[in-house]
């Protein structure tokens, strides 16, 4: 993958391994259907607090919800370094080769069509360069372990889920639940 990054990336810079020191911020996004409406969310998350939050609109797919979730984690670090956390392996490779792939085929299928997420895409490329130094990285999705990154995920997931069904309504960012109990 290295050579393929090196060749096609988006950003020379950009790893798939943590930078020491740096914060560490887990996106999620959430599709899924409640009485026939395909209902969507999207969050980056510290760990600790939510930095951003937002429920999609009616219909948004599981892989636009996980590139909006990324894209907003990307410019809310702009001019910072950070680890970014994302278990979407279709986030994860769009970001380090596919988009810039994408790019140069002039953002068309092998068919001449547009590709899906075209918008979205667009928007990660201009959204990698934000940040100072970023690794975007890839992490086990629903894992049940204690350690950090697997927690980070676990409350992205939780609260992107919250969100897309419109249960929490964030404002500023503020501390995010203990469990799923803590949310009302």
């Amino acid at each position: 993958m290295d050579i393929l990054a090196e060749e096609t990336g988006t950003r020379r810079d950009l790893t798939d391994q943590p930078w020491p020191g740096a914060p560490s911020w887990y996106t999620d996004g959430s599709s899924f259907l409640i009485e026939g409406k395909r209902k969507a969310g999207a969050v980056v998350v510290d760990g600790k607090k939510v930095i951003w939050a937002s429920a999609l609109p009616e219909g948004t797919s599981a892989q636009k919800a996980e590139l909006i979730a990324l894209i907003q984690a990307l410019r809310e670090a702009k001019g910072k370094i950070v680890n970014i956390y994302t278990d979407s392996r279709y986030a994860f490779a769009t970001a380090h080769i596919h988009g810039a792939i994408y790019r140069q085929r002039g953002l068309l299928t092998s068919a001449g069509k547009d590709i899906k997420n075209k918008e979205e895409i667009l928007a990660l490329l201009e959204a990698i360069l934000a940040p100072k130094k970023v690794a975007i990285i890839h992490c086990p999705g629903h894992q049940r372990g204690e350690d950090l990154v697997a927690k980070g995920n676990r409350m992205a997931d939780l609260v992107s889920k919250q969100v897309a069904q419109g249960a929490m309504i964030l404002t500023e960012k503020g501390n995010l639940p203990k469990s799923p109990e803590d949310i009302t």
